[in-house]
């Protein structure tokens, strides 16, 4: 049974993606330019946003199945977290049991003060933590070292390596993670390539 399977998704007539299949163990790149289609895609692959046409299966549900989305873990470009909460009290609220863990391995420093006093890379690790959190089948990951320094990329690297998670990376930097991933996909203009 496959990972994911994203069969003709169009969104307001745009095509998006063909018969992607995406077999489980699997970590595809989605690499394309800003404005490519790659975020719109994970929405979809998510259940976020609904397409006007298409479907997509996760591990042979459809995404819409609450069954299906407890399997994904996501982690969207400029994910929003609420400012005024610490980052254990995120993980928390979204039933994590594992919290320090979790963001202890992502180097997580702070984990104890508001969000909205964190660097930018710092909250992108907490908003990496909650995709991780619960051991998900299937990673969606928007751009995942975005405002991260050098050390914050190794790191990530490093824990997403380690995972045993099939994923689905969306990128437009090809060099960073390579090493990840065993295929790459090229979207352009909202069709891949």
């Amino acid at each position: 049974m496959s990972a994911l399977v994203c069969k003709g998704l169009q969104k307001s007539g745009r095509l998006l993606a063909t018969d992607l299949v995406i077999e489980p163990g699997e970590r595809v790149a989605l690499v394309g330019h800003n404005g490519a289609g790659k975020s719109t895609l994970l929405r979809l692959a998510t259940g976020l946003l609904r397409p006007s046409a298409g479907s997509v299966m996760v591990f042979g549900k459809p995404v819409d199945d609450p069954e299906a989305r407890t399997d994904i873990g996501l982690l969207l470009d400029r994910s929003t977290l609420p400012d005024r909460m610490t980052a254990h009290e995120v993980m928390a609220q979204c039933g994590h049991t594992d919290a320090g863990g979790t963001l202890k391995l992502l180097g997580v420093e702070e984990a104890d003060k508001a969000i909205g006093t964190l660097s930018s890379g710092q909250r992108q690790r907490v908003a990496l933590a909650l995709a991780l959190a619960g051991s998900p089948k299937l990673l969606l990951l928007d751009e995942p070292l975005s405002g991260l320094d050098d050390p914050g990329v190794r790191t990530v690297s490093d824990v997403l390596q380690a995972s045993k998670a099939t994923m689905l990376i969306a990128t437009h930097r090809r060099d960073t993670l390579r090493d990840l991933w065993t295929r790459e996909l090229s979207l352009a203009g909202g069709r891949l390539v």
